[in-house]
């Protein structure tokens, strides 16, 4: 008995030691999208390679510096009267006394290192830099559209919660009304006040609620699961989302400014231009397949009967000239499609500039209607609550029936319900608007 006292007394304190459940917030979601997301880790993937791709067209700039060892066994004739002569072995009295027609084996050692580089090449590895340093720039731009992309969702998926959270607070607190009114029709159907079909009307929609309110947490677990996926880590199920604070103030820009706005600071509006140069600097890069190229190689070469040996040596140095004549038509061909891939390219930046416009004014009717939305669901609410209010009362009295006042309770659920979510559409109106001007979010 007096271990039971204890422990009833330790109880608040054993209860206060407790840790308090971990604490997510909006900043922190998208810091660690930012950092885990999936899709963007693919994309940064995509610019590394972009950029490995520009470095591959720079290094053809440079000379190329090559060694190179090998092994020759041979008793052909020329072969053999070549290497001794490379070797430095080779003598008229040794020729004379053997049969040159049928040499002994030869063995031979040979080891060299060359250095090559082009001179000119008609515009290629300039062009070819040109294209890939602007299909790098096209893929950062392309990057950072989709931080800004994920941001967004995250904060959607973020505020979906949020909203899921607060519903089935309001659940629960709509279910408390209707069970207090199913009791206030209970004890007056005890007292004979009230027919039972009025009691078991408020049975009905009690269960009704407890159906609602199922779905409710259904819903958040989901959501959760969701924003959990864009963070790209695991979201503990007993963290508490906290509040993301009220919308943002939208600068008084016009329609006009707007679309200059997004259509100077878009990043895949800007990234298509880009692509577009690429495309344009490859045009260049096939036809300068055309012009004559000019290249030097210089040589230095061993030769031995041991590995590594330098008993005998020579130089070399040249000059290559390649003049092209005739290819069939195939550089005509190779540059056409890409002068047809830069207008269809063009065509494409032209119908994207009309999206972005489309986009622009679509995010601002959308962020004027949330704004007129919330302000008519404030008044709603607020009149269907005082409705809720004097139609309890006048239940009280008698004056009205269980029917009245379970409709009241609904129509504030629904009133309510209202409110929460126009306050959700205008924080991603918001942030609908901003994706559009392609503003940092």
């Amino acid at each position: 008995m007096r271990l039971m006292l204890i422990l009833l007394l330790l109880l608040p304190v054993i209860a206060a030691a407790q840790p308090p459940p971990p604490a997510l917030t909006l900043e922190e979601a998208v810091r660690a999208a930012l950092e885990h997301n999936h899709l963007l880790k693919a994309g940064e993937a995509r610019v590394e390679g972009a950029a490995a791709r520009l470095d591959e067209a720079e290094s053809h700039r440079y000379p190329v510096l090559e060694a190179f060892s090998g092994f020759v066994r041979t008793d052909q004739p020329a072969s053999v009267f070549a290497m001794e002569m490379n070797q430095k072995r080779f003598s008229l009295q040794n020729m004379m006394l053997g049969d040159p027609n049928n040499p002994d084996y030869l063995d031979t050692y040979l080891s060299s290192v060359s250095l090559t580089f082009p001179v000119w090449t008609g515009g290629q590895i300039s062009n070819a830099v040109a294209a890939a340093r602007a299909a790098e720039a096209a893929e950062s731009l392309q990057q950072k559209r989709r931080r800004q992309e994920t941001v967004r969702q995250v904060t959607r998926a973020y505020l979906g919660t949020l909203l899921s959270g607060e519903y089935i607070a309001l659940m629960e607190k709509a279910r408390a009304t209707v069970e207090r009114h199913a009791g206030m029709a209970r004890d007056y159907f005890d007292t004979g006040m009230l027919v039972e079909s009025e009691v078991l009307r408020a049975q009905v929609e009690l269960a009704k609620m407890d159906d609602h309110l199922i779905q409710a947490r259904n819903r958040e677990k989901t959501a959760r699961l969701g924003l959990a996926i864009l963070m790209g880590r695991d979201l503990d199920p007993d963290a508490v989302l906290m509040p993301a604070g009220d919308h943002p103030e939208t600068d008084a820009t016009g329609s006009s400014a707007d679309l200059e706005a997004a259509l100077s600071a878009r990043p895949d509006l800007l990234a298509l231009e880009a692509a577009i140069e690429a495309l344009k600097a490859d045009e260049k890069r096939l036809r300068g397949q055309h012009l004559p190229t000019l290249g030097i190689s210089i040589t230095q070469e061993w030769y031995d009967d041991m590995f590594l040996g330098t008993r005998g040596d020579s130089a070399t140095g040249a000059i290559g000239l390649r003049i092209p004549l005739f290819a069939g038509g195939r550089v005509n061909a190779q540059a056409a499609q890409a002068a047809a891939r830069v207008r269809e390219m063009e065509s494409m930046r032209s119908a994207m500039r009309e999206g972005v416009r489309l986009e622009v004014e679509t995010s601002r009717f959308g962020m004027e209607e949330a704004r007129a939305r919330l302000t008519v669901a404030v008044e709603n609410e607020a009149a269907a609550a005082k409705g809720l209010s004097i139609t309890e009362e006048r239940y009280k009295k008698g004056i009205l029936k269980m029917t009245d006042l379970l409709d009241a309770d609904t129509a504030w659920m629904e009133a309510r319900t209202r409110l929460l979510q126009a306050r959700y559409d205008l924080l991603m109106a918001h942030q609908d608007h901003a994706l559009a001007l392609g503003k940092e979010l």
